[in-house]
């Protein structure tokens, strides 16, 4: 049986990723297609899988494809990820489209590819959501969660190639900086981002939270299976281009090991624990592309349930291409 993929919005700044991760990750497929919206159909896109040219998602037939990886926006996905799976496609949704839907899976394939039930939409998490669960699965079998607080630092193309571009731009104009009420300069981000940082990532929601700290709480709670777990987050946008991190407060249920924690967190191949407090990992200095870091892991003095940890990770890869991925894998190893 063939499997033949497609990348919806190819052009993109996660999209691009895509296709390193699909080289990466030696994923086995017969054709490739890379579509994305009329304006950039197309274009000729040469990489070390091929020569493509982009199609228009107006036109494309998904009836041929087995794995539809979208990427192109909450409004595309909307609009066209249930047409391909009406067309026979199995989608993996890169977007916020559907992760809130309680019959839609949100997957993280190391954490909670059990809670798949043969079902042919299925929702990618948020890129600071993976990272944070990723490290707190462990201590939750270990200890068991009982409260846990987030602030997150993340990248600009957290934004995708807009925000890298306005990243670009703002960072050379050296009086941007200087000018605390220049909103209205900046068209990505509420306030310019270089040489600054912005306490808001997405709409502000009625409860004065943003929407991005909403799904880091609502999705941590859906893929840990923890409807009543207390979890909240300060999500803030900084001038990186690529690389989100966490600060991370965590409460359990019995008093924490630290020395059993660290085992278990070596034992995980694709997470790499700093060995000292002064090790700890940067968005610049991370070695791999697929790897969750985890540094500054420290017991809270007042209480033998806290723990610190500061988590970082590449938000295109780790927090976007590289996990609908794998889920496609994991399901071809379950198919073929």
């Amino acid at each position: 049986m063939s499997t033949n993929i497609a990348i919806i919005g190819a052009t993109g700044a996660v999209g691009s990723e895509f296709i390193k991760v699909i080289e990466h990750l030696k994923f086995e497929f017969d054709e490739l297609y890379l579509v994305a919206s009329a304006r950039s159909a197309g274009q000729m896109i040469v990489n070390n899988l091929g020569n493509f040219v982009v199609q228009d998602i107006e036109t494309f037939d998904f009836s041929t494809i087995t794995y539809a990886f979208f990427t192109a926006g909450g409004s595309v996905s909307k609009e066209w990820a249930e047409k391909a799976v009406n067309a026979g496609a199995t989608v993996i949704d890169n977007t916020s489209a559907f992760r809130m839907d309680p019959l839609v899976p949100l997957i993280i394939p190391e954490v909670n590819l059990s809670s798949y039930k043969q079902e042919k939409l299925i929702a990618n998490p948020n890129c600071s959501t993976i990272q944070i669960v990723r490290a707190l699965k462990p201590i939750d079998e270990l200890f068991g969660l009982d409260k846990v607080i987030i602030s997150t630092y993340q990248a600009a193309s957290g934004a995708g190639n807009a925000g890298i571009e306005e990243l670009h731009a703002s960072m050379l104009n050296e009086n941007e900086s200087e000018n605390e009420n220049a909103a209205e300069t900046s068209t990505v981000f509420s306030r310019p981002l270089a040489h600054n940082v912005i306490p808001q990532i997405d709409k502000f929601l009625d409860n004065d939270f943003t929407f991005e700290e909403e799904k880091v709480r609502f999705e941590s709670r859906k893929i840990l299976a923890a409807k009543n777990l207390f979890i909240t987050c300060t999500a803030v946008r900084i001038p990186v281009f690529i690389g989100h991190s966490a600060a991370v407060y965590v409460e359990t249920i019995e008093d924490i090991d630290l020395e059993k924690l660290s085992v278990s967190f070596a034992e995980i191949p694709d997470i790499e624990l700093s060995n000292t407090a002064s090790s700890f990992p940067t968005p610049r200095l991370i070695a791999s592309q697929d790897k969750v870091y985890i540094g500054r892991m420290r017991k809270e003095p007042n209480t033998p349930k806290g723990v610190w940890l500061w988590v970082v990770a590449n938000n295109l890869w780790v927090g976007a291409a590289l996990n609908a991925v794998r889920i496609a894998q994991q399901l071809q190893k379950n198919t073929l």
